[in-house]
């Protein structure tokens, strides 16, 4: 009866996308495509019984939201401009980050478009770390 119960509702779900959005068919590929009003409107919302709020949201602007239910959202992740994300909240790379390196000194003309502040880099040939502290201007410690 589960099985019946969560088939019902996974359709339920289907129906309710496809009357606020529209599939296309390319021909190798079928696929939904929701448009809102708003960039800060939800496009989908997932949540376990019993939660007050979704615990997971991508909003039609791209951007995700994630809460534990039973309040709404406090961590995200979106597109601050072209080629960077960015979160308003912390963010742990538990088997650790990777960033730039490269054989001489680091500059903004590494980037394609100029790297926010706090930016590290790692000149690999003069064993120095980079840091980004303001409008093209770079500070560094020497490794070795």
């Amino acid at each position: 009866m589960n099985a019946v119960r969560d088939n019902l509702t996974f359709l339920k779900g289907a129906l309710d996308l496809l009357t606020n959005g529209t599939t296309a068919d390319t021909g190798a590929t079928t696929y939904f495509n929701i448009t809102r009003e708003a960039a800060s409107d939800s496009v989908f919302r997932s949540a376990v019984t019993g939660d007050a709020h979704a615990r997971y949201i991508i909003n039609a602007g791209g951007g995700m939201v994630w809460g534990a239910g039973a309040d709404t959202g406090d961590v995200n992740l979106y597109r601050l401009s072209a080629g960077l994300l960015a979160t308003d909240y912390m963010l742990q790379a538990v088997m650790g980050v990777a960033t730039k390196t490269k054989a001489g000194a680091i500059s903004d003309g590494d980037w394609t478009s100029a790297p926010p502040v706090g930016t590290l880099a790692v000149d690999t040939s003069g064993l120095k770390i980079y840091v980004r502290t303001g409008a093209a201007t770079w500070k560094t410690v020497t490794i070795a």
